[in-house]
């Protein structure tokens, strides 16, 4: 999955914020690999470690951050907090956001359990989350981060 967020704040925060977020490991089911033959074995699973990657910098400070999409709820309480359905925006925040969201081709965020969330620096940073892009899956139905 790839959720787009614009993250506002002070400088050494948000870099501070970035180097916690991209060290952080979920789990990521996927076929177990042959050693032998180098190649996955169709029909199997087993559990992997997959790093959070973010991409920032992208134009008009736009942050991609990629993650699997079985910690999906975890990621989102740990980025955006509790589940609020509207949260408390100036109007051209909404405006802007709905535009940004058609022009990338994204969906909304989607609802999601907010029982879960890892420790986080957040402190003096703002996130105002875009939407969200839903990984491309193979025949099978596994995902391609």
């Amino acid at each position: 999955m790839h959720l787009f967020i614009f993250a506002r704040g002070e400088w050494r925060c948000l870099q501070r914020f970035f180097e916690e977020l991209s060290s952080k490991y979920v789990n990521f089911t996927f076929q177990k690999f042959d050693d032998e033959t180098k190649k996955f074995i169709v029909g199997t699973k087993e559990n992997y470690a997959a790093q959070i990657t973010i991409k920032a910098g992208l134009p008009l400070n736009v942050v991609e951050v990629t993650f699997p999409e079985g910690a999906r709820d975890t990621v989102l309480t740990s980025l955006l907090g509790k589940y609020n359905p509207e949260p408390v925006w100036h109007q051209w925040i909404y405006t802007y956001v709905s535009f940004l969201r058609v022009l990338m081709k994204l969906e909304k965020v989607p609802k999601y359990d907010d029982a879960h969330h890892f420790p986080l620096f957040k402190d003096h940073i703002e996130i105002i989350p875009i939407g969200i892009k839903y990984d491309e899956k193979d025949e099978l139905g596994n995902e391609y981060i």
